[in-house]
């Protein structure tokens, strides 16, 4: 969701306006407050009233804007009227606040972000030359065949067969290992337990998915995938290189 976390925004809005308008009394009383009696006695209790609000104001802007909280508590300096900055920074957050819904509806969730990177090595390591130039289908397929072709066999020990389908399968199978087929294992569940059963079930086939759907269909296919399908595909191979590479061998 938006960035600003306050319970009644129509509320907040209604104090920091109220705000501004002392501020701007405050102003206006500023430069008469040495010849007129009156000017002083409004600049005094304007001044007095602002000390009282500011924290208030500040805790507003610090749950709508970090920025805006910290330009609150910083003194604005290099003015000759003292809450010249003070003015300046409740003024952008009223246009903050008062533009909340027209700034969801155009910005949308915020949401988590997927950062490439951040995907395991053995996937991006494979796939970023080829994505930096704008090969996202071979970018996917080098990743793919990595994963499938060269780490998973050599996390077992064992070449497997030929099919990369076959070659997931087996190696999550639920049944025991046994010559020439070792077994990955993950720990998170006993064994057995339907925990454990469903786990293996679900990388297997999820394996077998990623084999078909992603390996195979970004080789054997000239189809140039948009920038967010390729880099969820990645996310996938990335998720499932996560479970092998944490995954025990047992023969």
């Amino acid at each position: 969701m938006f960035s600003v976390e306050i319970a009644d925004i129509d509320a907040a809005l209604g104090k920091v306006r109220e705000f501004i308008e002392l501020l701007e009394r405050n102003h206006r009383a500023w430069p008469a407050r040495r010849t007129s009696s009156d000017a002083k006695a409004d600049y005094d209790a304007t001044s007095s009233l602002i000390q009282e609000q500011l924290p208030l104001i500040t805790r507003i802007a610090e749950r709508s804007d970090d920025s805006l909280g910290t330009k609150l508590r910083t003194d604005g300096g290099g003015y000759v009227w003292r809450y010249q900055s003070i003015l300046e920074t409740s003024r952008q957050l009223a246009g903050l606040l008062s533009s909340v819904e027209e700034a969801e509806r155009i910005l949308g969730p915020r949401g988590p972000k997927l950062a490439a990177a951040n995907l395991h090595p053995w996937i991006w390591n494979a796939a970023v030359n080829l994505w930096d130039d704008g090969h996202r289908r071979e970018a996917v397929q080098a990743a793919a065949t990595a994963l499938f072709d060269q780490h998973l066999p050599a996390k077992l020990g064992v070449p497997g067969p030929p099919s990369a389908k076959e070659r997931i399968s087996q190696a999550f199978a639920t049944d025991p290992p046994s010559a020439g087929k070792p077994r990955l294992r993950l720990d998170d569940y006993p064994d057995p337990s339907p925990n454990w059963t469903s786990q293996h079930e679900g990388a297997k086939f999820f394996g077998m998915g990623c084999a078909q759907l992603i390996r195979n269909l970004a080789t054997h296919t000239g189809t140039q995938p948009d920038e967010q399908s390729a880099l969820e595909e990645l996310a996938a191979l990335s998720g499932l290189a996560r479970m092998i590479d944490r995954a025990k061998v047992v023969h």
